[in-house]
């Protein structure tokens, strides 16, 4: 897939705002890997209040308080053991993503006119402030750029929806896509700054899918993994206000995987259904999934993990687990849907195992959301949120109240029992602060500085190992009761 290229100075032509890039007089350190056993984690992160903070429903609007943290966790204790403030100063940043070669963070910034993406050091104890900016709103780009994360130590892609609303035939009427997004690349120069920019999928390259929230292989660059929408009938979602009468074509709504070669100008498609016994239908077959979003790639890059999309016949408590797929794009069929018969990639803790509730409080929606392999594939590090609607959190008029978001690494290693450890609280715990006074939301590993363990084979199940010997589990650290 050839990239359409555009000169920066051309798009920018106009506008009445500048760009900050990245200093060019300072050296970059060389990364510094942590202690054996430990990798670090990037965690965006900010005081709890109210609606001002640092979770999702946030994250379109300002996302006011957060902040992005480093902290180093160690495999073997599940203690956080170091941390530092990398991009502090009500950054209002979120997203964030490591460099290959460590040393340079990328992350979403909200502005105050919208998104934008900057950048920061990853290393070197240097906070940098607000973080300096690399392509915002207002510049002539199209707004909401978002989900930033590097190709190369030179290139970064990102997200932003279609300017021009596509249409979609739901009933025999042509109405709006809800949601209709591409995938640019960003290329950097010698010194950080942006020098050119470009849709690498979706707009002007395969305008007939909607590809967002990339996410690039761990060691052949060229395939990328993104979630998105696209026409089953063939051709290009037509715009809604061509003034020609266009028949609307049909169009799958619901956030599917895909997988993109760039190079050589293919993607695969991916359906997944749970093979789950509670969920066979008529006749055994598995459950098609309403959709599974925010892709990441497993280490050695033979399988995906994603977020499932809350499908209507599963019950509440079931949304929004994490699963786990095989992909080969060697054997799997280029431009057509490949089927994937999963389960969930571990036995996910209810709830109230996970979050202190208070009286009147619990948790009518629960999710695990952007999650991601952390060094191995039996560590999942993934933003946890609890969305309360009784009377006791609306009495305020608001329809729900965030009661906790915090990221958390997933120790997996036995699938049936997993042990959830929550690193926000830990980071509570070494500021200071009182537990239950941050939220965080999006996280990232950098280049694994830990040995993979044992890989578990990509359908999402493994073998049930030996029992570890279990450190004792603290008040970040919580294990899933036993199973009767």
């Amino acid at each position: 897939m050839i990239i359409r290229v555009v000169a920066l100075a051309g798009i920018f032509a106009g506008a009445t705002s500048t760009c900050i890039t990245l200093p060019t007089t300072e050296p970059v350190p060389a990364p510094k890997a942590g202690p054996p056993g430990s990798v670090d984690i990037f965690v965006a992160a900010g005081k709890d209040q109210g609606a001002e903070s640092c979770h999702f429903s946030q994250l379109s609007q300002s996302a006011a308080t957060c902040e992005i943290w480093r902290l180093r966790y160690d495999t073997a204790s599940r203690k956080v053991i170091d941390h530092e403030l990398v991009v502090g100063d009500g950054a209002h940043g979120w997203m964030p993503s490591v460099s290959p070669n460590g040393s340079q963070l990328v992350y979403a910034k909200y502005t105050g006119q919208g998104s934008c993406i900057a950048s920061a050091r990853a290393i070197g104890g240097s906070n940098l402030g607000a973080g300096t900016e690399l392509l915002c709103t207002g510049m002539g780009l199209p707004e909401s750029w978002s989900y930033p994360v590097w190709r190369t130590d030179t290139s970064i892609l990102v997200t932003h929806p279609v300017p021009v609303p596509m249409c979609v035939n739901t009933t025999g009427v042509c109405s709006p896509v809800e949601r209709w997004g591409d995938t640019w690349e960003i290329t950097l120069d010698a010194s950080g700054r942006a020098k050119s920019a470009g849709p690498l999928i979706g707009e002007g390259k395969t305008a007939h899918i909607s590809f967002e929230d990339p996410t690039v292989h761990p060691t052949d660059r060229s395939l990328v993994a993104g979630h998105g929408r696209f026409v089953t009938t063939g051709g290009s979602a037509p715009t809604c206000d061509d003034g020609k009468g266009t028949a609307c074509a049909s169009v799958k709504l619901t956030p599917t995987p895909f997988v993109a070669d760039v190079d050589a100008d293919k993607y695969w498609i991916y359906e997944l259904r749970t093979t789950e016994a509670k969920y066979r239908q008529a006749g055994g077959a598995p459950l098609e999934l309403a959709g599974c979003a925010h892709l990441s790639w497993s280490p050695d890059g033979d399988a995906l993990i994603c977020t499932e999309q809350s499908t209507l016949s599963m019950d509440d408590s079931d949304l929004n687990r994490l699963y786990v797929f095989p992909v080969d794009p060697a054997t799997d069929k280029a431009g057509q849907v490949n089927l994937r018969d999963v389960e969930p990639y571990f036995d996910h803790a209810p709830a109230d195992t996970v979050v202190d509730l208070k009286s009147g409080e619990s948790c009518e929606v629960f999710y695990h959301k952007y999650a991601e392999f952390c060094g191995a594939e039996d560590r999942v590090v993934a933003s946890l949120v609890c969305d309360c609607e009784t009377p006791a959190c609306t009495s305020g008029g608001a329809a729900s109240k965030v009661v906790q978001a915090h990221v958390y690494v997933i120790e997996a290693a036995d699938r049936q029992n997993p042990v959830y450890v929550d690193v926000t609280e830990q980071l509570e715990e070494r500021l200071g602060k009182a537990s239950g006074s941050l939220h965080a939301f999006t996280s990232t590993c950098a280049p694994s500085t830990v040995g993979a363990s044992a890989k578990a084979p990509a359908s999402g199940r493994a073998p049930k190992p030996a029992p570890p010997d279990e450190p004792k589990p603290s008040a970040g650290d919580r294990a899933r009761p036993p199973k009767p």
